[in-house]
C-alpha cells in the first residue's frame, strides 16, 4: 500500500485553504488545515506529528509565517520538513526574508496547484531520498556492531570455552586464571562497545571487502 503524505496548510484566508486542500486531497494527498501561526506551533510541538511539508501563508493576524518559520527551523531542518510559502506578489521582501530563515520555495496566489504540486514533489523526494540516505546509514552501523561484537569478542570467548570442555573432560581446573582473564576481557570489549554505541558517530575500519568495523578504543 502506499504511503499517503500528509500536507499542514496554514492560512488565515479560509477560503484559499479550503480551495488549496480539496485539491490536493483530489491529488492523493492528505491534508490538515489550521488558520492561524499559533495553532501551526501547537501542532509542530508534538512529537510525532507526522507531517511530510508545509504550505505555509506568509501573512497571518497573530503569528506571522515568518515568525513561525523562525521557529519551526530551530528544531526541523529544510529537509527534514520542506516549507512552502504562499503569498502574494507585493510580498517580495517578506518572500526573501522567508528564504533566508529557511524556506525551501514559495508560490503566488492565487495559486497554480501544477506548479505547487510540481514544486512539492520536488522537496518531498527530496525529503525521502535523505530518509533514505539515513537509513542506510543506520543500518550499516548496526552491520559494523555485529561484526565488531563477533569479532573482538570471539577470540577470549572461544579461549573460555576451550578451556571449560577441557575442564569436562578432565574434572580437573588448572586454567582457571586464563579462563577468568578471557572472560574479564570479554566484559571489557562489551562495556567499550555499549559506550561506542552511544557516541554520535561512530570511526569504522574496513574488515573485508564486503564488511566494516566499528573501531572501539
Amino acid at each position: 500500500m502506499e504511503n499517503v503524505l500528509n500536507i499542514l496548510i496554514v492560512d488565515d484566508d479560509q477560503i484559499t485553504s479550503k480551495l488549496i486542500e480539496k485539491r490536493l486531497k483530489k491529488r492523493g494527498f492528505s491534508t490538515t488545515t489550521v488558520h492561524c501561526g499559533g495553532d501551526c506551533l501547537n501542532l509542530l510541538r508534538e512529537k510525532n506529528h507526522g507531517f511530510d511539508l508545509i504550505l505555509l501563508d506568509i501573512l497571518m493576524p497573530d503569528i506571522t509565517g515568518l515568525e513561525v518559520m523562525k521557529e519551526l527551523r530551530e528544531t526541523s531542518s529544510q529537509v527534514e520538513l520542506p516549507i512552502i510559502m504562499t503569498t502574494s506578489m507585493k510580498e517580495t521582501e517578506d518572500i526573501v526574508k522567508a528564504l533566508k530563515l529557511g524556506a525551501n520555495d514559495y508560490v503566488y496566489k492565487p495559486v497554480n496547484m501544477d506548479i505547487l504540486e510540481a514544486r512539492m514533489k520536488t522537496h518531498l523526494s527530496i525529503k525521502e531520498l535523505n530518509e533514505q540516505s539515513v537509513r542506510q546509514s543506520e543500518l550499516e552501523t548496526a552491520n559494523a556492531m555485529i561484526v565488531t561484537y563477533n569479532h573482538e569478542i570471539n577470540n577470549p570467548l572461544t579461549v573460555a570455552m576451550g578451556y571449560l570442555q577441557k575442564y569436562e573432560l578432565t574434572g580437573k581446573l588448572d586454567d582457571y586464571d586464563k579462563i577468568y582473564s578471557s572472560l574479564e576481557r570479554v566484559a571489557e570489549i562489551v562495556k567499550k562497545i555499549e559506550k561506542v554505541s552511544t557516541e554520535s558517530s561512530l570511526d569504522k575500519d574496513d574488515y573485508s571487502q564486503n564488511f566494516k568495523m566499528v573501531k572501539i578504543k
